[in-house]
């Protein structure tokens, strides 16, 4: 530690720093509590915490048959090429096969399978 000119100096840095310190976790605990509020309220705002499964589940329907109907010329999502969007799509899509019940209403289309395949190559 540098030198001070008195030892009043030095305990005066040392309770500075410890106060700083503890101020910086208060401030982490304030800035988690926050974020939490934060993702609650998104969650809200996207519907997800207040539909009923039923309709998560008519939707989850709905955007897999329009997907389907998308994909139904064999292309990609936009456009011939793959894209970032034909990625992430794909990405979110075999996570719920990997993991969901929902797996197998994925497959039952099969414009998304033939798409799929065909990504992952």
């Amino acid at each position: 530690m540098a030198s001070w000119n008195s030892p009043l100096q030095a305990r005066g840095v040392e309770i500075i720093m410890t106060l700083s310190s503890n101020y910086d976790n208060v401030l982490a605990v304030r800035a988690g509590r926050q974020a939490r509020r934060d993702c609650r309220a998104k969650l809200h705002a996207q519907g997800l915490g207040r539909l009923p499964a039923s309709d998560v589940d008519r939707l989850f329907e709905a955007h897999l048959d329009r997907l389907d109907v998308v994909l139904a010329g064999g292309g990609r999502l936009v456009g011939n090429a793959t894209s970032i969007a034909d990625i992430a799509v794909a990405a979110q899509l075999d996570a719920i096969i990997r993991t969901g019940a929902r797996r197998e209403r994925i497959r039952a289309r099969p414009n998304i399978s033939c798409w799929l395949g065909a990504l992952a190559g």
